[in-house]
């Protein structure tokens, strides 16, 4: 909710500021000032579900049998990289660095499958 950053999109939050006296509402009036202070304190606690890796080895009895017959082994596997972040923060990513929370993108959710073969 810092105006400062005028050049990207606002928080739709802005749309709950302070306009007028009588006003009431936790969100300062629309202005570059703004000095960050208690208020933009938030709880950064978080669980993440960030790896997943499953895999399967097919038994040798079964590549002794038929087209498979020459294979010495055979795996398959997925993967899954940051699958879910439980937060109630804000920001895009709760590890963030800059203590700001703007202009960074979170990690990025990636998946991957794929076979591996022995002969």
């Amino acid at each position: 909710e810092n105006t400062s950053f005028s050049g990207s999109n606002q928080s739709t939050l802005w749309f709950d500021r302070w306009r007028k006296p009588g006003d009431v509402t936790n969100i300062q009036r629309f202005g570059t000032a703004r000095r960050f202070s208690s208020k933009d304190i938030q709880d950064r606690s978080y669980i993440r579900f960030r790896n997943l890796n499953v895999a399967y080895d097919f038994p040798a009895s079964l590549l002794q049998k038929g087209f498979l017959k020459g294979v010495r082994n055979i795996r398959i596997y997925a993967m899954a990289q940051n699958l879910y972040t439980w937060t109630n923060w804000r920001g895009f990513d709760p590890e963030d660095n800059n203590n700001i929370s703007t202009f960074e993108y979170p990690g990025q959710r990636t998946y991957t499958a794929g076979i591996n073969l022995g002969f």
